[in-house]
């Protein structure tokens, strides 16, 4: 869980869930701000598409989250593919 907690000027991402352990997780009532690109060419991310939130699991509970300042997305989500 990550519970109301606030997030100030991180690089490329503030909040990561990814696929496998990033299941069944509530993400709910926090406040980032000022997500940045990673000038130093080391992030382990799409330095091109810095996010906020970056969810790659539709398998979690992300609800009252507010992402103001960055640099590019507030909310990157994959969900499931639409047929």
């Amino acid at each position: 869980m990550i519970l109301t907690q606030v997030l100030y000027q991180s690089f490329d991402r503030s909040t990561v869930l990814v696929t496998g352990a990033g299941r069944k997780n509530i993400i709910s009532g926090n406040f980032a701000v000022g997500t940045i690109k990673d000038m130093s060419g080391k992030s382990m991310f799409d330095s091109d598409m810095p996010s906020t939130f970056w969810v790659a699991s539709s398998d979690n509970i992300v609800t009252n989250n507010v992402a103001g300042g960055g640099e590019r997305v507030g909310f990157m989500y994959f969900g499931i593919p639409c047929t």
